[in-house]
């Protein structure tokens, strides 16, 4: 007796499958596809992130690196040569007036030097140079002001010589003071977005050292 229950039972479970396998169309050969279907009906774990975390979390990524792009350091590299890499220090560059003169306006311009020659001599702390020189947009010159070797921390006791007018130079086209011009007046533009440094007060110019050439007396 229970021998026969227990094939009656066998042939209704056997049934139920069949009808069910046909209702749902079922392949043999497309279990692969039952099984990705069935995966896809699961819920998702709950360490997952949502498509909205994911797109805040790299809306934060772009802001923090947009961020660090717009700082500017205190040494900008200008270029390089054999020699040096020459570093402008956007901290101590500012416009001032024209020694004895208020009609006109120039940069006051710290260069840091960095010897990278292959035979520099070597030195602890490392030795570089700074340059002060004076820029001046309106007439595309330069004044040399002084240079000092330093190692380590550079102490306050510059020397420079006197400010006269026919110390200015022009620029000599491919030279060293060039790439230095155009650099700093690249460099001033964003440094005065920013309000780093105060935009300079118009472009007025000496009119008697334009004409005349006496501007040194004034």
């Amino acid at each position: 007796m229970r021998k026969i229950i227990s094939l009656l039972a066998f042939v209704a479970f056997f049934s139920f499958l069949s009808v069910s396998y046909a209702n749902n169309n079922y392949d043999p050969d497309r279990a692969d596809d039952w099984f990705v279907r069935d995966q896809m009906r699961m819920p998702a774990p709950r360490n997952k992130k949502s498509l909205e975390a994911y797109m805040a979390e790299g809306e934060e990524i772009l802001k923090k690196r947009e961020a660090a792009e717009k700082v500017i350091p205190r040494y900008v590299m200008l270029f390089s040569d054999d020699n040096f890499i020459y570093w402008l220090d956007t901290e101590a560059l500012h416009w001032r007036d024209m020694p004895y003169s208020a009609l006109e306006q120039v940069l006051d311009t710290w260069i840091k030097m960095e010897n990278i020659a292959e035979d520099k001599e070597y030195s602890y702390p490392e030795k570089y140079y700074m340059e002060h020189l004076y820029l001046r947009p309106n007439r595309r010159q330069v004044m040399f002001l002084s240079e000092l070797e330093v190692m380590g921390k550079p102490e306050n006791n510059i020397k420079e010589r006197t400010y006269k007018a026919e110390y200015w130079e022009d620029l000599v086209p491919g030279s060293v003071e060039e790439e230095i011009y155009k650099g700093t007046l690249s460099i001033i533009k964003k440094l005065e977005k920013k309000g780093r440094v105060k935009k300079r007060e118009g472009d007025s110019y000496n009119f008697f050292e334009d004409f005349v050439g006496i501007g040194g007396w004034f």
